[in-house]
């Protein structure tokens, strides 16, 4: 099947889902019959734009040189934002919003505008972008169903870790009762490294940064609203509730003195940023805050970058999935995913 598709963000995530359909055009087309094809590239200043397939390759090449998109030779267009893509695009059949521009919890914006004008125009939203999520999950998914397109965010969860797809799919017909999460790799790299030599904060967040996986404001993660838009996320979809961070009790890993996650660890425990949401009489609870947890938990061992989730069921039990690729190219992996889960279904 002919698939078209817009980037609309092209950051770090947004040149590595670039690289990614790039690589893996003929794959996709072989083993999932999914013949893609990008018309555009958007970012924030700039874009570029083709009624054929662009060459995602030289195009990422040009913007790494550090190029703006819309200087471009051949393709580069001023001031072109979503909005034109639909007005331009609006007759092509099967036509997925690739969504990567930063989170903003405050407002949702740009991705809120770009996610309703995908939804109004019947596009499939694939997003890596938090914000609309967080704070309009609900009214955006109703519409959605309305409009008859699906809207996957794996990529806003836990980059390639599959947590919406494990409690989605794989405890489909079992009651969530807790969710238990490391999800984000920034500050489980900062407390591995406090934990193993006393690293300050400080130079742990440098070492972060280098890899590509810190938020664009770094604070985020730090002060754990990264971790905790994820719970919400998560909470919201598989706990059917809708929570608001302003429902949350949310602390992060500033205040942590190095000295004592390390000598935490030599008493044989660890501390880690949980996300945690959980089942109680009224409703939904949920909170992040570092936690020392012992080697019963079944997160115990998850370092570094790596991430892990642990959900608590009525009939399946305790399911734990660590591991994921942390970083730009995790999150273009999982992106790659939802959009091949999009044609399956």
């Amino acid at each position: 099947m002919n698939v078209s598709c817009i980037l609309c963000g092209f950051g770090n995530v947004g040149r590595a889902l670039a690289r990614l359909l790039k690589e893996r055009k003929e794959l996709i087309q072989e083993k999932y019959d999914i013949n893609l094809t990008c018309h555009a590239v958007i970012a924030s200043k700039g874009a570029v734009v083709s009624s054929e397939d662009l060459p995602l390759g030289s195009i990422t090449d040009f913007v790494d040189r550090g190029n703006r998109l819309d200087t471009h030779p051949d393709f580069g267009r001023g001031r072109y934002g979503v909005k034109d893509a639909v007005a331009e695009f609006e007759p092509l059949p099967g036509v997925v919003l690739f969504e990567s521009t930063p989170t903003n919890i405050d407002t949702g914006e740009p991705g809120l505008t770009h996610f309703n004008l995908a939804i109004e125009n019947g596009w499939h939203i694939v997003s890596a972008n938090k914000g609309p999520l967080v704070l309009r999950m609900q009214e955006l998914k109703q519409a959605a169903r309305a409009a008859g397109v699906s809207i996957k965010y794996s990529g806003a969860t836990a980059a390639a870790l599959p947590t919406t797809d494990v409690g989605l799919t794989c405890l489909a017909g079992a009651t969530i009762s807790k969710i238990e999460g490391i999800v984000t790799g920034t500050t489980n790299l900062i407390l591995t490294r406090m934990a193993e030599k006393s690293v300050p904060y400080e130079e742990a967040l440098k070492e972060a940064q280098k890899l590509g996986i810190t938020e664009t404001d770094p604070s985020l993660d730090v002060e754990g609203w990264d971790t905790a838009n994820k719970t919400v996320i998560l909470a919201n979809s598989l706990m059917d509730c809708n929570l608001k961070l302003s429902d949350m009790s949310v602390k992060g890993i500033t205040d942590l003195d190095p000295a004592y996650v390390k000598k935490t660890r030599e008493s044989g425990k660890e501390i880690k940023l949980l996300g945690v949401a959980e089942k109680v009489s009224g409703g939904v609870r949920a909170y992040v805050r570092p936690t020392v947890i012992d080697s019963t938990h079944p997160l115990f061992g998850v370092n570094g970058t790596d991430k892990g989730i642990t959900y608590t069921t009525d009939t399946m039990g305790n399911i734990t999935v660590t591991g994921g690729r942390a970083g730009p190219m995790g999150t273009a992996a999982a992106m790659l995913k939802d959009l091949i889960n999009i044609y399956r279904e």
